[in-house]
Formats: structure tokens, C-alpha cells, sequence
């Protein structure tokens, strides 16, 4: 009954500040991997970077930070559930991108990244944009929408990559 219940919410909310405190509130309720630990983990990361008020560009470092952590939480979860090329882990590669490249462009314009290190973490960011776009690679254009977007995104990472290497 409580399972369901927690279900119910994390299905119908959608409001970060709900999202985050329903994640905070499960933790002393259930398993870090539980599948509702999981689904609210997934609607944050969808939030934070797409909904009004939470916009990628607009994120603070503390919210670049979070997206990344909780990016990193499921993909330990896909690791270990959906090993090998699967569509949700090229998903989450995707989606994990942009906020490692803008976290490290932060703290670099900071000063708290050097410029060799800056460049490091852009090529590590990189190699999971490649990684999954070759997974993606494979899927259908039509039922995978970030197919379009893969190319655009790995562009820019390369520009930016060359022109901090050329500085």
C-alpha cells in the first residue's frame, strides 16, 4: 500500500521543490535503488534542464552539480540492469552531457579548473556523447528524437574542445 502510494505521488508530481522533497523523505523509507527512488531520480533529472525556472543555462552550480550526481546515480543503476548498448543508458549519456560540460566551464571560468583539466573534462564529456550517439546510432529517428540532436551537441563539444586547446 505505502509503495503505491509513493507511486501515485511521483507520478502526478512535477514540481521540483516536491520532487526533491519526496526523494529526501523515501531515503529513510526504502532502498536508494528502489524503483520509486529510481522514478523520482528520473523526473528530476528531466526537470532540471527542461522545465520554466530550471532551464540548463539558468541552473545554478549547486543545480549543474545535482543534475550530474543524480545522472550518475542511474546510470550506476543502468550499468548493472542494462549493461551493454541499451537505449536508456545512451539516454542518460545524452542527458548527462551538457551539465558536465557547463559544470566544468563554470569552474573553470572560476579559476577552480585549470585549463588543462578544463580540457580533460571536455573530453571526457566526449567520450560519452560518442558513446552515445554510437548507441544511438542504431535506433529509429522517429521513436528516438535525440538522434537529431546528437550531432549538433557533438559539434560544439569539439568546437569548444579545439578552441580552449588552441588558447
Amino acid at each position: 500500500e505505502m509503495t503505491l502510494a509513493l507511486q501515485a505521488e511521483v507520478e502526478t508530481g512535477t514540481a521540483v521543490e516536491f520532487l526533491e522533497h519526496s526523494l529526501e523523505e523515501c531515503e529513510h523509507l526504502l532502498h536508494k535503488n528502489h524503483f520509486i527512488m529510481t522514478s523520482i531520480r528520473s523526473s528530476l533529472i528531466d526537470s532540471y534542464g527542461h522545465r520554466k525556472g530550471y532551464l540548463l543555462t539558468e541552473l545554478p552550480e549547486f543545480l549543474l552539480k545535482r543534475k550530474i550526481e543524480l545522472c550518475e546515480d542511474l546510470m550506476a543503476i543502468l550499468n548493472i540492469f542494462e549493461s551493454g548498448k541499451s537505449r536508456a543508458r545512451a539516454l542518460m549519456m545524452y542527458e548527462m552531457h551538457a551539465p558536465l560540460v557547463l559544470y566544468a566551464k563554470l569552474l573553470a571560468d572560476d579559476g577552480r579548473l585549470n585549463k588543462s583539466d578544463y580540457l580533460k573534462e571536455l573530453e571526457k564529456t566526449q567520450k560519452i556523447l560518442e558513446e552515445s550517439q554510437e548507441i544511438i546510432d542504431w535506433e529509429d529517428e522517429n521513436v528516438c528524437q535525440i538522434k537529431k540532436f546528437i550531432p549538433k551537441s557533438m559539434s560544439y563539444l569539439k568546437s569548444l574542445i579545439q578552441q580552449n586547446a588552441c588558447k
